[in-house]
């Protein structure tokens, strides 16, 4: 059975795609995760945890370390602290871990920050053991697309350290095809692999929650994160100026930090009686709160990161077999026009998404069906969990 490290600064109980790997993984390897102490959206530590508590955890099958770090919070201080507070003292677990304790490979899973790859690194220094980068946000492009830093020489220091982790690990896994140009240019021999997102086992068809009650209207809905990237504003300014003859309820699934910025937009247009806020839910709840749908929705800002950029809650949103409306450039809208699994606006142009919701709210519910018949079709095809699962199984040699 091999020994397996994984490195994240995200992990369970926090909602992040790749949890769903390592449980998978830890069927038949030995998996210990690095981790933090979770604290991902809200900004505060979870229940039942302390900045030392618990510092070990066994969950599924899986070893949990969990490094103590600075929360989030709700400020970039906060947030740069919370960043940096992983970094070193993950690092220094990482040369305990080097001194102590064998394994065989590491695996890297990297959102935000990239610096979570430094104590993999540091361990295979020590162990000369290889690893494999997993990259699902790309550093530093997405910190300028949503204005987190706009200094340009801390930028180039970030490439600077970007650069050298390409540099130092022996394999990277990129979850967006685009993602490939921006890796050459910083290391042109690098060994790269394309590992795209799935969707958990749980997304599939089910019934309507019967919990939730919404109207007779056209339903959009919008489910993850509420932040800058989505651009969730344009959405308001598209509702508002639709012709008068569609009603629509659009449900926002989820919370995030451009929740007030989406909120100020909703009233400065009027619409507040057009958007039902129901909060965020367990990712098992949410193919039953998408059934009650009749599109969903995805968009991100206009910026070339993005264009490049593949939501992962798109795969979901497809094998639940629904229908889908975005706002998004590049490689996303690729995807959904080649599926025929929905209408897709260029990001930011607010007549284009208009006609997309006046086109879709219009549709005959036989037409829509079709439309999520082709979406749950193309996920089995291209982003299937299983085949997903023995993919990675090769790529790392186990």
């Amino acid at each position: 059975m091999k020994n397996i490290l994984v490195v994240s600064q995200h992990f369970y109980p926090e909602n992040f795609r790749f949890n769903d790997l390592v449980f998978d993984l830890a069927k038949d390897c030995d998996v210990t995760v690095l981790t933090a102490i979770p604290n991902y959206p809200e900004g505060s530590f979870f229940t039942g945890y302390k900045i030392f508590s618990p510092i070990v955890e066994y969950v599924r099958g899986v070893n949990i370390i969990r490094v103590p770090i600075i929360p989030r919070g709700n400020s970039k201080l906060k947030l740069a602290l919370n960043y940096f507070s992983f970094m070193v003292i993950g690092s220094i677990y990482g040369i305990f871990l080097g001194l102590f304790v064998s394994f065989e490979r590491v695996l890297v899973c990297q959102t935000s920050p990239i610096f979570m790859a430094l104590p993999a690194i540091i361990y295979k220094f020590l162990r000369k053991i290889p690893v494999t980068l997993w990259i699902t946000d790309l550093w530093p492009e997405s910190l300028v697309a949503t204005n987190t830093i706009k200094n340009h020489s801390f930028i180039n220091m970030l490439e600077q350290v970007v650069r050298w982790i390409y540099q130092n690990v022996d394999s990277i896994l990129v979850s967006c095809k685009g993602f490939e140009s921006s890796i050459r240019s910083k290391h042109p021999s690098a060994k790269i692999e394309y590992f795209p997102y799935w969707a958990e086992e749980f997304y599939k068809r089910v019934l309507p929650d019967p919990e939730f009650k919404f109207s007779d209207s056209f339903k959009l809905m919008f489910a993850g994160n509420i932040g800058t990237a989505q651009n969730l504003g344009l959405l308001a300014e598209a509702v508002s100026k639709l012709d008068e003859s569609i009603s629509i309820e659009v449900i926002i699934v989820g919370d995030g930090r451009g929740r007030t910025i989406l909120e100020n937009a909703i009233d400065r247009f009027g619409v507040r009686h057009k958007f039902n806020f129901i909060g965020s839910f367990p990712p098992e709840r949410m193919p039953a709160l998408f059934a009650h749908a009749d599109a969903l929705y995805l968009s991100l800002r206009k910026d070339p990161i993005f264009e490049i950029t593949v939501p992962s809650k798109l795969q979901s949103y497809m094998a639940c077999g629904k229908p889908v409306l975005a706002s998004i450039d590049g490689e996303a809208a690729q995807i959904i026009t080649e599926a025929g699994c929905g209408f897709v606006a260029p990001a930011e142009e607010l007549n284009g998404l208009i006609n997309a919701i006046s086109k879709m709210a219009r549709m005959k519910s036989e037409d829509l069906q079709k439309l999520g018949d082709n979406s749950e079709k193309y996920y089995k095809q291209y982003f299937n969990r299983e085949k997903s699962m023995k993919d990675i199984r090769r790529l790392l040699g186990v």
